[in-house]
């Protein structure tokens, strides 16, 4: 479980975020016991009185640690009429040319001091709908507060979350822990005081002692390099075991999810949600993820996987456990009828891809814009696949380097499987997932259990 720590207002004020400050003895010994990591929101000119372009050094400070990240928390973060607004600057500033003006002067600051803020925290929570326009044109994510987004929709990622340093009851925000706290003030009640520091470090203690954690950054999340896709359309009662368990995984190799659901597969007028495949192959080459790995959702990821990412440079896949048999021999008789000279070396399995971006833009020029016409007008005979010949076909025509992935990446419940294997495919089989007749419950291969056909229950 990922578990992110926001602190708001530092600024180079003496008690505000300085060297020998308490509050900031408070987050080293948080990170040298705990390996805490912090995304510091910082406004560039705080009153008109710290400008970071004038403690150049201030920012070095924190820029030198590597468990901190900078962010961006507005200019002045004070108002005109404070009476009225407070200090929410960028609500009080309601034009798109104010507001173009004054995030300038904000990354001027920065730009002075040589770092570029990636994210974004409101000044007091609020943003005019005019201001909002300009700010989401510059940073790669936002912190937002649900109660005070009223509804807006940001291009920039967003990210809800606010439970504060002293409470005890917190919620999970899109299957993650995101505390929120301000680095001093006498208004504010979450602060980094000697009390609130005791109060938030028995909560780690225990959520250390009761959960997998690993303490990111905003930043940290907002960079992920690779992307997992699943499609899960309908009511499929087995994904709620397989899919916890991909969640899982994506958090120990560092990925990101995205389903393609419903709502893809009404859009998309498929026949099959199979077909959405293709729809996640061009989502991916313009996203801004380096390596993707798709997964069918009746595939249980053991604990012991390692991180598959790291095992394919460009693509890989693996082959069909009964390509020997019958399929790959079928696949060819299909290749010869439509594509001669075209020549089948594999026939993988589609249940499991791993690509990065240049191969994924390879394939994709292949696949033709009504891909429904083409299938049907291409008949694989007794292979009667959907996407699976496609792929196979996309793939053998491409020219792209691929592996051939040892069979313990998609390995089929009903093919000799055993604990040294990573990723179990259960295919035909799903109805037993996480049952009596299941020789992988609860992630624990029970070789007593054999899995066929006959004995679906």
């Amino acid at each position: 479980m990922e578990v992110t720590i926001s602190i708001d207002d530092l600024h180079p004020e003496k008690g505000w975020g300085c060297d020998g400050d308490e509050s900031v003895k408070y987050l080293q010994k948080l990170y040298d016991e705990f390996g805490c990591k912090f995304t510091l929101f910082t406004p560039s000119y705080y009153h008109k009185e710290y400008p970071l372009s004038k403690h150049k050094d201030w920012v070095k400070y924190w820029l030198d640690k590597e468990w901190v990240e900078l962010a961006a928390h507005g200019h002045y973060h004070m108002c005109e009429d404070s009476n009225k607004h407070g200090e929410c600057e960028f609500f009080e500033i309601d034009t798109e040319h104010k507001a173009e003006e004054r995030i300038q002067q904000c990354l001027s600051e920065w730009d002075s001091v040589g770092y570029k803020p990636i994210g974004w925290r409101n000044p007091g929570w609020l943003i005019h709908p005019e201001s909002k326009k300009v700010v989401d044109k510059y940073f790669d994510y936002v912190a937002l507060h649900n109660d005070h987004n009223h509804n807006m929709e940001w291009e920039s990622r967003m990210f809800f979350g606010h439970d504060s340093i002293h409470d005890t009851d917190i919620s999970l925000h899109d299957g993650r822990i995101m505390f929120q706290s301000h680095i001093a003030g006498d208004w504010n009640d979450n602060v980094w005081n000697e009390e609130n520091y005791l109060q938030f470090r028995n909560s780690i203690i225990y959520l250390l002692d009761n959960y997998d954690i690993r303490f990111k950054t905003l930043g940290d999340i907002t960079n992920v390099k690779n992307v997992i896709y699943l499609i899960n359309v309908g009511e499929l009662g087995y994904t709620e075991h397989t899919i916890p368990l991909i969640r899982n995984y994506s958090e120990k190799v560092d990925a990101d999810i995205i389903e393609f659901g419903d709502k893809e597969f009404i859009e998309s007028k498929y026949p099959s949600p199979n077909f959405l495949l293709f729809d996640i192959w061009k989502h991916f080459e313009n996203s801004k993820y380096e390596k993707m790995m798709y997964i069918d959702v009746d595939i249980r990821i053991l604990d012991h996987s390692p991180n598959i990412f790291e095992h394919v440079k460009n693509f890989g896949m693996v082959e069909d456990w009964k390509a020997p048999l019958w399929r790959k021999e079928e696949l060819q008789k299909w290749f010869d009828k439509y594509w001669p000279g075209l020549e089948c070396n594999h026939y993988f399995n589609g249940g499991l891809q791993i690509s990065n971006k240049e191969s994924i833009k390879t394939l994709n020029k292949l696949v033709p814009d009504d891909i429904i016409d083409y299938w049907r007008s291409h008949p694989d005979g007794k292979l009667r696949s959907q996407n699976q010949g496609l792929i196979n076909q996309f793939v053998a025509m491409s020219g792209i380097d691929y592996q051939a992935l040892d069979d313990k990446w998609n390995k089929c419940c009903r093919n000799k499987p055993s604990s040294d294997d990573y990723f179990i495919h259960y295919v035909a089989n799903k109805s037993q997932i996480q049952t009596d007749y299941d020789c992988f419950k609860d992630n624990v291969y029970n070789p007593n259990i054999e899995m066929r056909l006959d004995t679906l229950r």
